[in-house]
Parts: C-alpha cells; structure tokens; sequence
C-alpha cells in the first residue's frame, strides 16, 4: 500500500514527537522518584534522632487559693 510522503512525514514526526515526550516525561518520573527517596531516608534519619515526651491532653488548673492559705498558714505559726 502506497503512502503519500506528506502523510508519511506527518505521521513520523507525530512519533518522533511521542518518543520526546516519553523521553521528558521519563527524566521527570526519575528526578520526582530520587527526590522521594531522598526526603524519605532524611526522615528515616529523623526519627532514628527523635525521643518519646510526654504531654498533657488537657489543661492544668492552678490551686493557687489552697497554695495561698497553705503559705500564709505556716507563716502566722
């Protein structure tokens, strides 16, 4: 089957264009897969640092009344 050379031309830039794009995007796909690697082996590296702290998960309520009458009680003795 014979193919006219202006759709032969348009079909192989059409592929070339396809294999560059394939190309960028593969290059691309690399550097984004590198940099998660990267990013998980310093965290990886973080939590190797870190340490265990205990939190309060609620507020603390000051006595500061009873502390008051405690005080002032052992100064009048």
């Amino acid at each position: 089957m014979a193919t006219n050379p202006m759709q032969r031309k348009a079909r192989n830039s059409f592929l070339l264009g396809m294999l560059v794009m394939l190309l960028i995007a593969g290059v691309i796909i690399a550097f984004l897969f590198i940099q998660l690697m990267n990013k998980t082996k310093k965290e990886q590296e973080e939590l190797k640092l870190s340490t265990n702290v205990y939190v309060l998960n609620q507020d603390v309520k000051s006595r500061t009344s009873n502390n008051t009458r405690y005080v002032n009680n052992t100064n009048s003795k």
